[in-house]
């Protein structure tokens, strides 16, 4: 699958969502993931896209379901 396929609607969205509900921040995030803040900032406004493996690393870390997060499956917010 390309990275492109995995930029569901409202990825973002979901992300910040999931990020505000187990009390993290765009920076822990972007940490988790070894990019700028301004990079993770970029993605989730979706002028950059995520790769597979963001979302596979980001899903992990939260406790949450990549499925979840891509949209393909509800997701419970805390």
């Amino acid at each position: 699958m390309c990275e492109t396929d995995l930029q569901m609607p409202n990825l973002g969205l979901r992300i910040k969502t999931q990020l505000v509900a187990h009390g993290y921040t765009q920076k822990d995030a972007a940490g988790v993931l070894g990019i700028s803040e301004a990079t993770l900032s970029n993605k989730i406004t979706g002028k950059i896209k995520f790769r597979a493996e963001e979302i596979a690393s980001l899903a992990y870390w939260l406790g949450v379901p990549s499925d979840g997060l891509l949209g393909l499956k509800p997701l419970e917010v805390a």
